[in-house]
Parts: structure tokens; C-alpha cells; sequence
């Protein structure tokens, strides 16, 4: 099996809220190390995220205080042009108990990025937690030449992929935009790189 494969998988399962994903990383065992340096080495990632998974509790509890965007005000965020793409297609829902959500379909030729972005207050504080402790879990299992990653992104953790561009020219990244948002970003036709571009100007 690609682990590769695996992950993507796995972690979008989770970003479209199956409750699989929390059993499933929770039994990944982290890989234990021989000698000194080994030694030394997990002790630096164990360390890191224990302090990153307070920081996710801490951003969670503040987050379940704020109110859900408004439909309209959702739609608002998404410019018609941007970086080059034309805004092609938005819808966004407004919902107090699952928290607000939008999807967005930006264009540009042949190339095509699909956003979907779930709102983190109130009743979406929950899932930004749940997301926010997968990466920090599936952290442990990224090797240096893994062409699916999570690496800091905006201030926090987050998914890279591009396992399938060589296959299917697709590219992901999943991250925390703005201290609230959780975006899953699919491009198709967009190198890693060019996504990255793309989503460093997103400002929500």
C-alpha cells in the first residue's frame, strides 16, 4: 500500500467529517529509536506536539464563542478574480449547530482549485480540533521523502500533498486559515507550489 495513498485518504475523510479518522490515527503507535541521537531526536517530537495539541484545546475553547458566519456574509469573502482565477461557482450555508460552511470553484484554463471551508465557530470549534490533532498524529508517520506532508502553514500544522500530480495532476492542502477556518484546498492541474501561491494571498 502507498502510504501516500493511505493518508490522503484518511485525511480527507476526516475534513469531510467522518468520525473514522480519530479511531484510525489513535492507532498508529509512535516508532520507537535506538542510541542516544534517536533517542534525543523523539524526545523533540514528542515534546512539540504535546505543546501543540494545548494550543489546538486553547483555540477550540475560544472559538465555540463566536458566532457562525451568515450565509451572505460568507459569499462575501470570495473575490470574483483572484491570483489569476475567476471565481466560477460559491454557495455557502449557514447552520448554528454544525457550523457554517462554503464552497468555492476558481478557474483559470485548465487549471481548477475547489476550496471548501468550514466555518470554526461555535458548533465548528469541535472539527477544527478533531482536524488540528489528526495532522499532529499523522505527523509521526511522515518520512523525508513522503510527497504527502504535514508541515506549518499560516501558524499551525497542516496537510501537503502531491502523491497524485504525476498520475492525475492533483495537489492538496488542508490548513487553518486566519485562526478559524478550516480550508481544504484541491487542485487540479496546479502544481503544489502554485497552490501554496495561490492560497498565501487567501485572507479570510
Amino acid at each position: 500500500m502507498n502510504l501516500s495513498y493511505f493518508k490522503m485518504a484518511t485525511i480527507c475523510a476526516t475534513l469531510t467529517f467522518s468520525v473514522g479518522m480519530t479511531t484510525l490515527v489513535s492507532c498508529n503507535q509512535p516508532k520507537k529509536g535506538t542510541g542516544d541521537e534517536k533517542a534525543n531526536a523523539n524526545t523533540s517530537n514528542v515534546e512539540s506536539p504535546l505543546s501543540d495539541s494545548l494550543k489546538v484545546e486553547n483555540l477550540a475553547l475560544d472559538l465555540k464563542k463566536l458566532k457562525p458566519l451568515g450565509e451572505a456574509e460568507f459569499k462575501a469573502k470570495f473575490s470574483k478574480t483572484f491570483n489569476g482565477f475567476q471565481l466560477t461557482d460559491v454557495q455557502a450555508y449557514e447552520d448554528n449547530e454544525k457550523g457554517s460552511s462554503a464552497y468555492a470553484m476558481y478557474e483559470n484554463g485548465e487549471k481548477h482549485i475547489y476550496l471548501s471551508i468550514a466555518d470554526g465557530a461555535g458548533a465548528g470549534a469541535e472539527k477544527v480540533r478533531e482536524n488540528m490533532i489528526s495532522y499532529l498524529e499523522i505527523k509521526k508517520d511522515v518520512q523525508p521523502r513522503d510527497k504527502t506532508t504535514i508541515i506549518e502553514y499560516k501558524g499551525w500544522q497542516s496537510f501537503f500533498d502531491e502523491s497524485m500530480f504525476e498520475s492525475d495532476k492533483m495537489t492538496a492542502i488542508h490548513y487553518l486559515e486566519g485562526n478559524r477556518y478550516n480550508v481544504v484546498a484541491q487542485g487540479t492541474g496546479v502544481t503544489l507550489d502554485e497552490m501554496k501561491s495561490f492560497l498565501d494571498k487567501l485572507s479570510l
